[in-house]
């Protein structure tokens, strides 16, 4: 099942222009090159503009109406030598090769909701990186009191 199908639909419109971490990101890739790894890829908002500057990327991702929507930037920008979309959950991770930057921003590492799931991921992320190679997690920074003055509510700017 996919759980972020429904979503999909409404993700760029909600982070397509959010390009605040992509200066983090390209100087990490600047520094470990290529290939680089996208754990939560979701609709390639992160790894088009990683692929047009010549990096070679593979997203993955578990959803798949998320791939979708990323291959079709791929294809639009004529990026298919440069990125590789595989459909797996981080957990069990399994991809051909490994890399020299995996990197996974925008909270997508708090999906992964108990220690075993994070220990799980990170095990299979491991597994996946050079000798040397650098993970980038990118997390929320919770503030309390805005926690507790949401009361729950879900709010949309």
């Amino acid at each position: 099942m996919d759980l972020y199908g429904a979503y999909a639909r409404f993700y760029d419109l909600d982070f397509g222009d959010g390009l605040d971490d992509l200066l983090m990101i390209e100087q990490f890739a600047a520094r470990c090159d290529s290939p680089i790894l996208e754990l939560g890829c979701g609709t390639g908002r992160l790894l088009v503009p990683l692929a047009r500057k010549g990096y070679d990327v593979t997203g993955v991702d578990v959803s798949e109406a998320m791939l979708e929507r990323a291959q079709r930037k791929v294809a639009q920008e004529g990026l298919d030598r440069r990125v590789t979309l595989v459909r797996q959950d981080v957990q069990e991770l399994a991809l051909e090769g490994t890399f020299t930057l995996a990197f996974c921003v925008a909270n997508t590492f708090m999906h992964f909701l108990t220690t075993d799931d994070q220990l799980a991921a990170l095990g299979r992320i491991r597994e996946h990186l050079e000798p040397g190679g650098l993970l980038v997690i990118d997390l929320f920074n919770p503030d309390l009191a805005r926690l507790l003055e949401a009361r729950g509510q879900v709010s949309l700017d």
